[in-house]
């Protein structure tokens, strides 16, 4: 039997030096067999993007993108989803995000994250990074990093798209990311939410993998940041109130059919069939 094909994808913007050991790392840690890593880079400074057009043509099985501007990251991850039509033109069956803020602690860990799905046919996705949901009463909710042993027990609400692998069969079915949280945030726990309420399980992935580890000061170009402020405003707020009102209020939650996705969210990317 054939290795299962993966697609990856990668978003970067802004973070020389997050971006640059990843890139480091994934020489000592290639990801494992029959995977391709595709990159796009949202508009990111020269730093960045030369780091970029250095390293892509050395690699093999990695493609990469320079957009103009932030495109978001729902949009970012559907449109590497989309070009994988052309990576794999007989279709491929995983989707990994990963974000550039990460550093994997083994070679061929997109072959533990493939080897746990295929080990487990009911989850839509899985990973290493999970988050437990406290009520805290009118509406409000504390998320907290799942423990590992939290993790192995299924004791949490959401696997985070830092490191995330997706069955391509829930994502024909059921959409990837819904861009109306562009530019960010709230997308990840929207798409678990859509496929545990159709009846797709999640799995958390035991994985030795560092995420954020120098910290929100290296994360963002604080200028663009500020620059996309002003074009969504304040977008954290709004996409939590976005999922809140679809996935938190049973009415509106019960009203949903696979049958209306896409006319009721006209945001969700599918996939295009042929």
């Amino acid at each position: 039997m054939s290795r299962p094909r993966t697609l990856i994808s990668l978003l970067v913007w802004d973070s020389p030096r997050y971006t640059g050991n990843l890139l480091s790392n994934l020489e000592w840690a290639p990801p494992g067999r029959n995977c391709h890593l595709h990159i796009i880079d949202q508009g990111s400074d020269a730093p960045t993007r030369d780091l970029l057009r250095a390293w892509v043509p050395a690699q093999k099985r990695v493609t990469a993108e320079l957009l103009p501007e932030n495109i978001g990251y729902g949009a970012g991850h559907n449109r590497s989803y989309a070009r994988g039509k052309t990576i794999f033109p007989n279709g491929f069956d995983y989707f990994i995000t990963i974000n550039s803020d990460v550093l994997f602690g083994q070679p061929e860990w997109a072959d533990v994250l493939v080897d746990a799905m295929e080990a487990t046919p009911h989850a839509a996705l899985g990973g290493p990074f999970a988050y437990t949901e406290t009520p805290l009463g009118g509406g409000r909710r504390l998320l907290m990093p799942a423990t590992v042993d939290q993790g192995k027990r299924g004791e949490f609400a959401f696997i985070t798209g830092a490191v995330a692998i997706i069955r391509a069969t829930a994502v024909t079915e059921l959409g990837l990311f819904d861009e109306i949280y562009t530019p960010a945030y709230f997308e990840d726990q929207d798409m678990v939410q859509r496929y545990t309420h159709f009846g797709w399980g999640q799995v958390y992935i035991d994985l030795p993998v560092l995420h954020g580890y120098l910290g929100d000061a290296e994360r963002v170009n604080q200028t663009k940041n500020n620059e996309l402020q002003k074009r969504y405003g304040d977008f954290k707020d709004k996409n939590m109130k976005t999922y809140v009102s679809r996935w938190q209020y049973e009415k509106n939650k019960n009203s949903l059919a696979k049958e209306n996705l896409k006319s009721r969210f006209n945001l969700l990317y599918f996939p295009s069939v042929g």
